[in-house]
């Protein structure tokens, strides 16, 4: 029987175990590890350390009422006051006690993570906020040293094309980045003659880690220290990042690219990089967040971004 891979069917799978964040993370590597193996594909596992955050007791009062929350920072400690309300969507560097909100989803969403005590509310509760009189908040974080990887697939000597995904998420990640993840996944299966010219690298721990001043993209680095001179020598690289909502965009823009690739040398490099996503505005709508689910994703729109990177393959 011809192994027929579905890139919705694994989508569900690699959801269905929810979170993607410390001992979750290794469950979803294993899956996908599972999947080569029983296809009899080659691969090599990097690991490399890393630092991320596990949460204790955390807490938002208004007026004497407890409201939903989930925190999102590395450093523990109080939040006093609903000065500190702003939108999760400005920039991350803000180092302050804050109540953040993304003001474009209807639930919580961890939208960015700060180095001060944090706490991610809902945007219906924040009239509430508004409304208080007393507002205070807590939030215990633990660092925590774990042992994470990347999958190298293919090529890792001298490739032409080198293409990134990552399997970790915040919430049940299916645009971001189940829907990548499968991509790459329908390319090494389906197309495995393109494994003698290019490497596949699906990466771990890119959400989230103490690195600063950018604390996403852990896994990418990773990589990119162990395996410097491939980069440098390779022809093209491609990222595939929250695709399936929308057609595909490619874009080489520096700020955009630094978003979901932010390498050491991306400046160096940017000519060579192409980001491939697709609606950024429907994204916002679900944005690390449990409102992430397979339902936002169309397999059309996976099919065509799979299209798209064989056409540029050639």
């Amino acid at each position: 029987m011809i192994f027929q891979f579905s890139m919705m069917d694994f989508i569900a799978q690699l959801t269905s175990l929810g979170e993607r964040q410390r001992e979750v993370e290794l469950q979803a590597r294993d899956m996908i590890v599972s999947l080569l193996q029983k296809q009899g594909v080659s691969y090599q596992v990097q690991d490399f350390s890393s630092r991320i955050p596990k949460y204790g007791k955390a807490e938002l009062v208004a007026d004497g009422v407890s409201l939903p929350m989930l925190p999102n920072c590395f450093v523990g400690g109080d939040i006093e006051g609903k000065d500190h309300l702003i939108s999760s969507l400005l920039s991350a560097a803000i180092v302050e006690p804050n109540i953040n909100f993304n003001p474009h989803c209807d639930v919580i969403a961890k939208s960015d993570h700060y180095f001060a005590p944090a706490v991610a509310i809902q945007k219906s509760d924040v009239q509430t906020i508004l409304d208080a009189k007393d507002v205070r908040g807590y939030v215990e974080v633990e660092p925590v040293d774990m042992t994470l990887s990347n999958i190298l697939v293919g090529n890792t000597t001298d490739p032409k094309t080198i293409m990134f995904c990552h399997y970790d998420s915040l919430g049940p990640g299916a645009v971001d980045n189940a829907s990548g993840t499968a991509v790459l996944l329908d390319l090494i299966l389906t197309y495995p003659e393109t494994l003698d010219t290019i490497l596949y690298v699906i990466a771990g721990n890119e959400e989230i880690s103490y690195d600063q001043p950018t604390y996403w993209g852990r896994g990418y680095r990773a990589f990119e220290e162990m395996y410097h001179d491939v980069l440098e020598h390779a022809e093209q690289i491609f990222v595939v990042d929250c695709v399936g909502n929308a057609p595909t965009t490619i874009e080489q823009n520096i700020d955009i690219v630094n978003l979901g690739f932010p390498i050491v040398n991306l400046e160096k490099w940017k000519q060579h990089i192409f980001m491939f996503y697709g609606s950024m505005e429907e994204l916002m709508t679900v944005y690390h967040s449990d409102a992430d689910t397979v339902e936002k994703v169309q397999e059309e729109y996976l099919q065509e971004c799979v299209s798209i990177i064989r056409k540029r393959l050639g």
